[in-house]
């Protein structure tokens, strides 16, 4: 699978380093960046997920579903909701059963994440791309934000 670890700005080569460390030859794939005030660690792993989770340098953990280009035009909402009906949703949400999350809920949340500033290009908002996954899986709840 894919993920992304979100730490402070200047914190990622450390994040590479403690994935080195810990997964030794385990962890593939790795993309360093940064975005505002956070670096960005992508990379590509079949360590378990509860393992990541103890990453002590990483604020957060995402399990990649999809990544797309956006033309700013309606039709990303489509396909936004196709990707949601690939299989990398239903490994993310099984992960997410698997290591629970402390909260007894009794749905499923998330929320869409995009890197993409609101901006005229755009004839969409977040709520938007949130209102398309939700579409394709009615037992997913946003987190709204």
């Amino acid at each position: 699978m894919h993920f992304h670890t979100t730490s402070f700005r200047g914190i990622g080569t450390i994040t590479r380093r403690e994935l080195d460390d810990r997964f030794p030859r385990k962890v593939r794939d790795v993309v360093p960046f940064r975005v505002r005030d956070y670096d960005i660690t992508s990379f590509s792993t079949e360590v378990p997920v509860a393992n990541l989770m103890q990453l002590g340098t990483a604020e957060d953990l995402f399990c990649r579903i999809a990544l797309t280009d956006l033309s700013g035009k309606r039709k990303d909402l489509e396909h936004l909701q196709e990707a949601t009906r690939r299989p990398a949703l239903q490994s993310s949400l099984a992960i997410h059963r698997e290591i629970g999350v402390g909260r007894s809920r009794k749905r499923t949340s998330f929320r869409v994440i995009t890197q993409a500033e609101s901006a005229p290009w755009r004839e969409y908002r977040r709520k938007e791309m949130e209102e398309a996954v939700a579409g394709a899986f009615p037992e997913l709840e946003t987190c709204g934000g």
